[in-house]
Protein backbone atom coordinates (compact mmCIF):
# COMPACT_ATOMS: atom_id res chain seq x y z
CA UNK A 1 0.00 0.00 0.00
CA UNK A 2 2.84 2.40 0.77
CA UNK A 3 4.37 1.86 -2.67
CA UNK A 4 0.96 2.43 -4.28
CA UNK A 5 0.53 5.64 -2.30
CA UNK A 6 3.99 6.83 -3.36
CA UNK A 7 3.21 6.14 -7.04
CA UNK A 8 -0.20 7.82 -6.83
CA UNK A 9 1.26 10.90 -5.15
CA UNK A 10 4.11 11.12 -7.66
CA UNK A 11 1.75 10.89 -10.64
CA UNK A 12 -0.68 13.43 -9.14
CA UNK A 13 1.86 16.26 -9.19
CA UNK A 14 0.81 19.13 -11.50
CA UNK A 15 3.04 19.98 -14.45
CA UNK A 16 3.06 23.69 -13.61
CA UNK A 17 2.61 25.53 -10.31
CA UNK A 18 1.92 29.11 -9.32
CA UNK A 19 4.82 30.94 -7.73
CA UNK A 20 4.17 32.63 -4.40
CA UNK A 21 6.24 35.55 -3.13
CA UNK A 22 6.26 37.35 0.20
CA UNK A 23 6.03 41.09 -0.51
CA UNK A 24 5.76 43.57 2.37
CA UNK A 25 4.59 40.82 4.73
CA UNK A 26 1.83 39.61 2.40
CA UNK A 27 1.78 36.60 0.14
CA UNK A 28 1.20 37.34 -3.52
CA UNK A 29 0.52 34.74 -6.19
CA UNK A 30 2.06 35.48 -9.57
CA UNK A 31 0.13 35.09 -12.81
CA UNK A 32 2.88 33.11 -14.54
CA UNK A 33 3.09 29.36 -14.18
CA UNK A 34 6.40 27.83 -13.12
CA UNK A 35 7.44 24.29 -14.14
CA UNK A 36 7.10 21.89 -11.20
CA UNK A 37 10.44 20.17 -10.43
CA UNK A 38 8.53 17.23 -8.87
CA UNK A 39 6.55 16.52 -12.05
CA UNK A 40 7.42 13.18 -13.64
CA UNK A 41 7.32 13.04 -17.43
CA UNK A 42 8.36 10.87 -20.33
CA UNK A 43 9.33 7.23 -19.98
CA UNK A 44 9.55 7.46 -16.17
CA UNK A 45 5.89 8.51 -16.03
CA UNK A 46 4.90 5.52 -18.18
CA UNK A 47 6.83 3.16 -15.87
CA UNK A 48 5.21 4.70 -12.76
CA UNK A 49 1.76 4.39 -14.38
CA UNK A 50 2.36 0.73 -15.26
CA UNK A 51 3.57 -0.08 -11.74
CA UNK A 52 0.55 1.72 -10.27
CA UNK A 53 -1.78 -0.41 -12.40
CA UNK A 54 0.17 -3.67 -11.90
CA UNK A 55 0.76 -3.73 -8.14
CA UNK A 56 -2.09 -4.59 -5.75
CA UNK A 57 -1.51 -1.45 -3.67
CA UNK A 58 -1.69 0.75 -6.74
CA UNK A 59 -4.84 -1.00 -7.94
CA UNK A 60 -6.39 -0.37 -4.53
CA UNK A 61 -5.86 3.39 -4.91
CA UNK A 62 -7.06 3.41 -8.52
CA UNK A 63 -10.26 1.58 -7.60
CA UNK A 64 -10.92 3.70 -4.50
CA UNK A 65 -10.49 6.91 -6.54
CA UNK A 66 -12.46 5.43 -9.46
CA UNK A 67 -9.69 6.60 -11.79
CA UNK A 68 -8.84 3.36 -13.59
CA UNK A 69 -9.21 3.99 -17.32
CA UNK A 70 -9.97 1.51 -18.86
CA UNK A 71 -10.78 -0.74 -15.89
CA UNK A 72 -10.59 -4.05 -17.79
CA UNK A 73 -6.81 -4.28 -17.57
CA UNK A 74 -6.71 -4.36 -13.74
CA UNK A 75 -8.07 -7.93 -13.49
CA UNK A 76 -5.70 -8.98 -16.29
CA UNK A 77 -2.72 -7.56 -14.37
CA UNK A 78 -3.95 -9.26 -11.19
CA UNK A 79 -4.19 -12.59 -13.01
CA UNK A 80 -0.67 -12.20 -14.38
CA UNK A 81 0.62 -11.36 -10.90
CA UNK A 82 -1.13 -14.42 -9.43
CA UNK A 83 0.34 -16.69 -12.13
CA UNK A 84 3.83 -15.25 -11.61
CA UNK A 85 3.67 -15.61 -7.82
CA UNK A 86 2.26 -19.15 -8.04
CA UNK A 87 4.83 -20.22 -10.62
CA UNK A 88 7.67 -18.74 -8.59
CA UNK A 89 6.38 -20.48 -5.45
CA UNK A 90 6.11 -23.82 -7.25
CA UNK A 91 9.62 -23.45 -8.64
CA UNK A 92 11.22 -22.48 -5.33
CA UNK A 93 9.35 -24.81 -2.99
CA UNK A 94 9.28 -28.08 -4.92
CA UNK A 95 8.60 -31.15 -2.86
CA UNK A 96 11.83 -33.16 -2.57
CA UNK A 97 11.90 -36.97 -2.63
CA UNK A 98 13.72 -37.95 0.58
CA UNK A 99 13.89 -41.71 -0.07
Amino acid sequence: LFFGQYLMTSLSQPEFTQSIALVNGEYQISDSAVPNPSYISGFTRQVYQFLLEFTPGGQCFLISNMSAEPPWHLPVYSGILILLATGLGLALFQKKDIK
